[in-house]
């Protein structure tokens, strides 16, 4: 049996009539809120999990956005070439990592 919205929005209408009712209460009215906010985040999460299981256009231009192009430009020969010349040889070093020894 689902919960619908409609049972949700009621609940939430109740507790903040409780929440009003005990005005003069700070901490009566602070945990009817949280209850409000708790409902709030469970009819939001019901509404994000039909959203995330349906990608719109608008959904992964956003990714896109986000995660930027994943295409890398290829180095030109000029620069490999003056990258290998600046390699300078340290003695007994074996190789470029600071490991190799």
């Amino acid at each position: 049996m689902a919960i619908t919205n409609e049972s949700i929005i009621n609940k939430m209408l109740h507790e903040l009539e409780n929440a009003k009712a005990k005005k003069d209460r700070d901490d009566a009215v602070r945990e009817h809120i949280r209850a409000v906010r708790s409902l709030c985040d469970l009819i939001l999460d019901q509404s994000s999990d039909v959203t995330s299981k349906q990608p719109t256009a608008s959904n992964e231009q956003e990714l896109k956005a986000m995660m930027g192009s994943l295409e890398f430009p290829q180095a030109s020969p000029k620069q490999t070439s003056i990258q290998k010349q600046s390699t300078i040889d340290h003695g007994e070093a074996n190789g470029k990592s600071l490991f190799d020894f």
